[in-house]
């Protein structure tokens, strides 16, 4: 299996599901939010994040199911929602899991969760590339009853047999996989002989029935004759053992192209397969719940810009002392930051200005609202600002939000005793800017932190801004 460069895709708002947990007596809630590029498919449970990956698949956990380990416990019934991450081809992701540590089981389908993303918008960028898998080797593998054989291809197939009892029987699915494909199979739920309310499913709780109709339940069941319930396809049951492979394979970390036949696949098989592809021998306790180096500075500062940070240090309208006010700023690290680096074209001093005044409790929003006031990228209809609407809104409603023009002494003297203060430019043709004033002076002159051309922490006012003359503000 090898790395290969493919277009970052994550999603463009955050979206959250609610729902029975399939192997606890209790509700289970996931909320699903946008990944910054290079983070990966990142699990938290108890605000613990975890990358995914083979090691961590969980071992003697629940059966007939996917669980991974963190190091706050398991993360059980992970496959139907990273069967609709491998089939948009999501490569970086947040995915907050509630107690008792179960994604919802829903219709048990995967249709529930293509639904909310397609819902919120997938955010596609060519120009970024992530990373994506694919198999360059032969694997082949027999286990429980089943066999499993992956080898290189240019796309995503899957050829897949089962067989069950009657009224199953032997099906049989080819599936090439496109966007048009995938919707083929993502309605296919879960399905069990009516030994359900025994082992192994002595303790699933999901089961919601409420007639016959292929939507009035959850879970297809049979007494080893007749369907108790109506199909939403004639070939259902293979069509769900499909997204189980999609799923599965994505315990890899990434979506995967190549060539694969399953004969009887079992999530068991499926999880020999993506050990095998990974190069795993049987992974240590220490592997199964690693703690990952960059992950939390990746979720905290996201390198995609338009997503909010969740900085460690924040601010105090009650509170404000020059030493609290630097590091709150440094935090950023704006000259080092991906988040802030220059590219393709554009600059990100308006990020910049709304993470530190965010963080001061004093927003100067990238997001507004319908109605124009600052909002996130999840409120409906939000819109985002350039910098001129930027120093547009400042001018026009600043002052609704505790902020005041002044004078070029006065800001210096307001940033020196710790208050937020900025340091804005409107242009009439192109592109303005902003940055941060600081408490601090170099040779008389006073000092900024900005993103730009050139980041920096600790820069001359006339570096920033050059023969141009900016407008300041403070906010209590």
């Amino acid at each position: 299996m090898k790395r290969v460069a493919v277009p970052y895709v994550t999603i463009a708002h955050p979206v959250s599901l609610t729902g029975i947990a399939g192997f606890a007596p209790s509700s289970a809630r996931v909320t699903i939010r946008p990944g910054g590029l290079g983070l990966g498919i990142i699990f938290r449970r108890r605000d613990v994040p975890v990358r995914l990956r083979p090691g961590i698949l969980a071992r003697n956990s629940i059966q007939h199911t996917t669980s991974i380990s963190t190091p706050a416990g398991h993360i059980h019934t992970v496959e139907h929602l990273l069967a609709v991450v491998q089939g948009l081809g999501i490569t970086d992701l947040i995915i907050d899991v509630e107690e008792p540590g179960h994604v919802p089981f829903l219709d048990g389908s995967s249709e529930p969760f293509l639904r909310a993303i397609t819902d919120v918008g997938v955010v596609v960028s060519e120009s970024s590339p992530s990373i994506g898998l694919a198999v360059n080797d032969q694997v082949v593998l027999t286990s429980q009853g089943g066999r499993a054989r992956a080898k290189e291809g240019h796309t995503l197939e899957i050829e897949n047999r089962i067989s069950f009892p009657e009224p199953i029987g032997e099906q049989r699915i080819s599936y090439k996989h496109s966007a048009d494909t995938f919707k083929e199979i993502v309605a296919a739920r879960s399905f069990v002989g009516r030994s359900w309310n025994r082992h192994p499913f002595a303790h699933f709780h999901a089961f919601d029935r409420r007639g016959k109709g292929p939507n009035d339940t959850n879970l297809i069941t049979h007494d080893c004759r007749t369907y108790d319930v109506d199909l939403r396809m004639h070939d259902e049951c293979a069509r769900h053992k499909t997204l189980d492979v999609l799923g599965d394979l994505m315990i890899l970390g990434a979506p995967i192209v190549g060539q694969f036949a399953f004969d009887r696949p079992g999530h068991a098989l499926l999880h020999e397969l993506v050990r095998a592809l990974a190069g795993l021998s049987t992974p240590s306790p220490a592997e199964e719940v690693p703690i990952e180096g960059g992950i939390e500075e990746l979720a905290r500062f996201p390198n995609v810009p338009w997503m909010p940070t969740c900085p460690v240090i924040k601010g105090s309208l009650s509170a404000r002392r020059p030493e609290d006010y630097l590091a709150i700023i440094d935090q950023f690290a704006v000259h080092t930051r991906e988040r802030y680096r220059p590219r393709e074209g554009k600059t990100y001093c308006n990020i910049f200005v709304w993470d530190v005044c965010s963080a001061l409790g004093s927003e100067i929003p990238h997001w507004l609202s319908a109605s124009g006031a600052p909002a996130g990228p999840d409120t409906p209809l939000a819109r985002r600002l350039t910098i001129n609407q930027v120093c547009n809104w400042i001018i026009e409603y600043g002052a609704d939000y505790g902020w005041k023009k002044l004078s070029y002494d006065e800001a210096f003297v307001r940033a020196g005793r710790g208050f937020p203060t900025i340091a804005t430019w409107k242009s009439a043709e192109g592109s303005g800017h902003a940055a941060i004033v600081l408490p601090l002076r170099s040779d008389g002159e006073p000092l900024v932190a900005h993103a730009g051309d050139q980041c920096f922490s600790r820069g001359r006012l006339s570096d920033a801004f050059r023969d141009r003359l900016p407008e300041f503000w403070s906010h209590d």
